[in-house]
């Protein structure tokens, strides 16, 4: 009795044969970028559930929000400290040391969060199978919901800042608008920092290669990758902070060229609100 086979299809396995492709018939171009985006998809979607169910357990099991924040508070202090050394060192322009405070803040927290992250990958160790089921459990089911999501928080500071931005300005108030410039600034970068920190830090782990044996990231090993993936996460906000307070340090110093601290420039606002107020009783006699 023939046994009837049906003719195979055009992609009929993604499976390579000794180092290539198997035969897609007359389109192998097609056939090659349909496994890549395949395996792109799937790495993906890989990454990505273990990153969220690394996330969780942190909620769960730790602290990470605490940790950040302890980080950013630790940072702040060492940032302040820089800028009365460089004070004291005769260094009183202030469109050039607020930035380097804020750059060396950006780097102890980027030491932090390198260290908190490898200590996170040691401490899952004890976990392992509870992130290995979730991990296989969000890669087909998905459930952001339990997971802290940075959008709604960002849309009110956004309404806030949009609504202080709609008010008429007062040249005589440059150094409040600067300072509530920089003052949203700093809060929006930490609020996003102690807010998203389970999920910051295990993008770090898995991106730095620190849980090789649920997920491995291409092009990076556990001795290099971590270091790489903190930047990766914390160069933008650092960026950002640095040149805010580039920007303000640089309207102080255009708004009261002689002052070379904040004091100073209060008590410089101070006197022409005193001196407008003068006038203008004489003025009026």
């Amino acid at each position: 009795m023939a046994v009837i086979r049906p003719a195979a299809p055009a992609f009929s396995s993604l499976e390579p044969a000794n180092g290539r492709l198997v035969n897609a018939g007359s389109h192998p171009a097609r056939f090659r970028l349909l496994a890549e985006s395949s395996d792109h998809l799937r790495r993906s979607s890989r990454r990505f559930a273990v990153r969220d169910s690394l996330a969780l357990w942190l909620l769960r099991r730790r602290f990470p929000r605490l940790s950040v924040l302890t980080a950013i508070a630790l940072s702040a202090a060492i940032g302040l400290g820089l800028s009365i050394a460089l004070y004291n060192g005769w260094l009183f322009a202030m469109w050039i040391r607020f930035p380097l405070a804020a750059a060396s803040s950006g780097v102890v927290f980027t030491i932090f969060m390198g260290l908190f992250a490898l200590r996170t990958a040691r401490l899952v160790e004890e976990g392992r199978e509870e992130v290995r089921r979730n991990a296989f459990r969000l890669q087909f089911h998905r459930n952001d919901a339990e997971l802290p999501d940075a959008t709604r928080i960002m849309e009110n500071i956004a309404d806030s800042a949009r609504e202080a931005g709609n008010q008429d300005f007062d040249p005589r108030a440059l150094q409040a608008y600067l300072l509530f410039m920089l003052s949203m600034t700093v809060i929006l970068i930490c609020v996003y920092f102690v807010w998203m920190a389970p999920v910051l830090l295990a993008d770090v782990v898995v991106e730095g290669s620190l849980v090789a044996w649920l997920y491995r990231p291409a092009f990076r090993t556990p001795e290099s990758g971590w270091l790489s993936a903190v930047v990766e996460k914390t160069a933008i906000p650092a960026l950002v902070l640095a040149l805010a307070f580039a920007a303000t340090g640089l309207g102080f110093q255009l708004y009261a060229p002689q002052a070379t601290t904040v004091a100073e420039v209060w008590q410089h606002a101070l006197q022409q609100r005193n001196l407008a107020a003068a006038q203008a009783a004489g003025a009026r006699r």
